[in-house]
């Protein structure tokens, strides 16, 4: 009898921490998702704004054609794709870990 209550007590233990990390786990997956995203957000808006403010500074001359200029600051979208494959890596682990269960 003593060793069936030991047992049952080990048990809800163990599922309780499967449960606390498989909370941690979605936590961390949704805001490691959702912040890469406003990372890579954030870079398209940079781009465009920085391309918006150096077509204005040569305002008078209109003979020259605008041009796109891609060289410049990609360092928040390289970010923002790593955070997103780190969530995407939480979610994997998450359910590899719902499986053993």
């Amino acid at each position: 009898m003593i060793q069936l209550v030991i047992i049952k007590f080990i048990d809800k233990e163990a599922s309780r921490q499967k449960d606390d990390i498989s909370d941690l786990l979605t936590i961390l997956g949704k805001l490691f998702y959702i912040s890469g995203f406003g990372f890579v957000i954030a870079n398209i808006f940079q781009f465009l704004f920085s391309q918006i403010n150096s077509r204005n500074s040569g305002m008078g001359s209109y003979s020259s054609l605008p041009s796109m200029n891609f060289r410049g600051e990609w360092d928040y979208l390289t970010f923002g794709i790593i955070i997103i494959f780190v969530g995407i890596a939480f979610k994997v682990g998450n359910r590899a870990l719902r499986k053993t269960e």
